[in-house]
């Protein structure tokens, strides 16, 4: 036998001559399966005895550096076959013995130096040279390794890519063009998941396929696949995707998205890759939830007409109450009947404080509450707060202190009646749960931790008072919460102020936080982020006026009575003439009959004519005459939205009922302030 170019002689006599044979081939033969990594080699059995012959690459492929002679050859390479395979190598030799022809098999084969190893020995049964009648095979033999691992990559891939188009139930094919008996023919080739989405057979001509597709289409898009028909249409890169309706032969009625890309494989040729998914029930689910979202609007506004109408139906009785009340203070009284009026008042401004309170919670809730941005005082804010709580605590023993750091600033922006709103909350509870000791107000300041030029206030609020246990601490902000009901029993509320300030803090750009022991007091902080003002404000707190506005004449617009009575008196304790209209209509004749009016407080909801009406045809003769006279709404209606139809209206503000001598006295101070302004630009000066 020759191997490396020498014969084999064994016992003296040559038994192969093969330089005559498979392994005398011409040397580029030799050279390309040795980069083919392709060994050969030739086997003879005799009953139990085997012998291998080999070529050089084939002993490079057995990890041996030479020949040890057949039989060692044959041994060395059937004991290194894994035992779980060489059944297999067995059946395949025994194809061989029957003359099946070429038998093919893989199998893992531990290699001397690399360790196991996925090689393919293909053979056939050739003639014995030997005329001894023995088994003889030849054929190669090659390490596949690198083949198997990236046959394994891509099984992985695939499953992969199966098992993700499974979970997401993700259809998927594929158009190609190719070349058949002269003529262009399309194919297409899908998963099974596209194929039951679709109701098709991918195995039918593309042809059939897509015409399936369009007829089942109720809206038949021509266009849109008759694109993949037309192989001059498709550009690399380009992306197309549509939803379209679906009749499926057996689900009915589908929804679905197609997309698909035109992709440029290496041979240059173009194929479109698709991916279906079947969007049914996502766009049920998307109506069912556009379908809730106008119920719960529905129900909102329902809501919020309900208040509405609720506050408007409480309000205006109440603007009696509360005004007569005021009136009857300014009497000469006895002091027994100077207590009941006093008490009448208080009682009314607390009912006005629960109804404030759920119309806050429900503005806040459906975020229709806005922050006003104005400069203001905040020293005249918590002198203000002080008076009045000084005042609160003298009934029940109970002191009160400010203490104001010295690097807060005076004059800031933002939205003083939101945060009076919160101060006057938290220390009137104070002195609520308290039965003697002393509450304290704090404030100091700091640069806050936001961009831009915000100031962050820090207001502490302490108590001596009975105090909150820890297990009530954490849900003590929310809605309709107090500490306990024996508390609602005690002291009264709603449960909603707590979690109305925390809204607006946060709302103002800060937080509320409570620490407190029971029979210790508590602590409530509060954090808010202002601007320092760039002008000095024009009154030092909303809703405040010691300014003289005598001498005024306005116009009030009211249906009520009662209110027009009120109106007159309190107008009449400022000084102020006034005359009433019952309605819109009649409104606006008298400012026909009378331009002059130093203002006009408009009530919107009238027979006849309501405010808004009357408004904009006073607004039109104002136009015509080239005249100024503001417009103020004084109504029931305290809704975020009825203060902005006001505005819409033409209206320069919006007095909610019940209104008191001091807000009506800032409004028309500054009423004067216009006219005096007006008088002096007259004259010349």
């Amino acid at each position: 036998m020759r191997v490396r170019g020498r014969a084999f002689v064994s016992g003296g006599k040559a038994e192969f001559s093969v330089s005559e044979d498979i392994f005398n081939s011409p040397e580029w033969a030799r050279e390309v399966l040795r980069d083919a990594d392709t060994g050969l080699w030739r086997i003879v059995i005799d009953g139990d005895r085997g012998r291998m012959w080999a070529n050089d690459t084939m002993l490079e492929l057995l990890g041996l550096v030479s020949f040890p002679g057949p039989e060692e050859c044959y041994a060395h390479w059937l004991s290194r076959v894994k035992p779980a395979a060489l059944p297999r190598v067995l059946r395949a030799v025994e194809g061989m013995r029957e003359g099946a022809g070429m038998q093919e098999v893989e199998y893992l084969w531990q290699h001397p130096g690399k360790g196991w190893i996925y090689v393919r020995c293909a053979g056939r049964r050739v003639a014995d040279p030997e005329g001894r009648g023995s088994l003889c095979l030849q054929g190669y033999h090659q390490d596949i390794t690198a083949l198997h691992e990236a046959r394994e990559s891509l099984r992985e891939h695939l499953a992969w890519k199966h098992n993700a188009c499974r979970i997401a139930s993700l259809g998927t094919f594929e158009a190609e063009w190719e070349e058949e008996d002269g003529r262009k023919v399309c194919r297409l080739h899908g998963n099974d998941i596209c194929a039951g989405q679709f109701g098709v057979d991918f195995s039918r001509p593309a042809e059939e396929i897509l015409a399936l597709f369009r007829e089942r289409e109720p809206e038949r898009d021509e266009m849109f696949w008759a694109e993949l028909e037309e192989p001059s249409c498709w550009v690399p890169g380009r992306k197309v995707r549509r939803e379209i309706a679906y009749i499926h032969p057996e689900d009915g009625k589908r929804l679905f998205e197609i997309q698909w890309e035109y992709i440029q494989r290496a041979d240059g040729k173009l194929k479109a890759v698709a991916v279906t998914r079947d969007i049914t029930d996502e766009r049920r689910m998307e109506q069912t939830l556009r379908d809730a979202k106008e119920k719960a609007e529905a129900a909102s506004e329902a809501k919020s007409l309900f208040l509405a109408n609720m506050s408007h139906e409480i309000r205006t009785p109440m603007n009696g109450i509360l005004g007569l009340s005021t009136l009857l203070l300014r009497e000469r009284l006895n002091p027994r009947q100077a207590d009941y009026a006093a008490k009448l008042q208080d009682v009314t401004r607390s009912l006005l404080g629960v109804l404030n309170d759920v119309l806050d919670f429900s503005k806040i809730e459906a975020r229709h509450i806005e922050l006003e941005t104005r400069p203001f005082s905040l020293f005249h804010l918590l002198n203000s707060i002080q008076t009045i709580m000084r005042a609160r605590g003298e009934d029940k023993d109970v002191g009160f202190r400010l203490i104001r750091d010295d690097s807060v600033p005076e004059f800031l922006e933002g939205d003083a009646l939101r945060l009076r709103q919160i101060l006057m909350n938290l220390c009137d509870n104070a002195i609520k749960f308290s039965s003697s000791g002393e509450v304290t107000l704090s404030v100091c300041a700091a640069p806050s931790r936001k961009a831009g030029d915000l100031i962050e206030l820090r207001f502490a609020v302490r108590d001596q008072g009975i105090g909150i246990s820890p297990d009530k601490l954490e849900s003590l902000f929310e809605p309709f919460v107090q500490a306990d009901t024996s508390t609602t029993r005690k002291y009264g509320g709603t449960g909603l102020g707590l979690s109305i300030c925390r809204s607006l803090a946060r709302l103002m750009g800060g937080d509320i936080a409570v620490a407190s022991r029971p029979g210790e007091g508590s602590e409530f902080t509060v954090t808010v982020d202002l601007k320092n003002a760039r002008e000095e404000p024009v009154h030092s707190s909303p809703g405040e006026s010691t300014e003289d506005v005598s001498g005024l004449h306005v116009l009030v617009a009211e249906d009520n009575d009662i209110n027009q009575e009120i109106m007159r008196s309190l107008l009449h304790e400022l000084g102020v003439s006034c005359d009433v209209a019952e309605n819109g209509e009649e409104a606006v004749a008298a400012f026909a009959r009378h331009p002059g009016y130093d203002g006009i407080f408009m009530d919107v909801q009238m027979p006849v004519m309501d405010g808004y009406r009357a408004t904009a045809l006073i607004l039109e003769e104002q136009k015509k005459r080239g005249s100024s006279v503001p417009i103020v709404a004084l109504s029931a209606n305290v809704m975020a939205r009825d203060e902005e139809m006001s505005r819409l209206a033409g209206m320069e503000g919006h007095l909610g009922k019940p209104v008191e001598l001091a807000t009506l006295a800032s409004t028309l101070a500054g009423w004067k302030k216009r006219k005096f302004k007006a008088v002096r630009g007259g004259s010349g000066e």
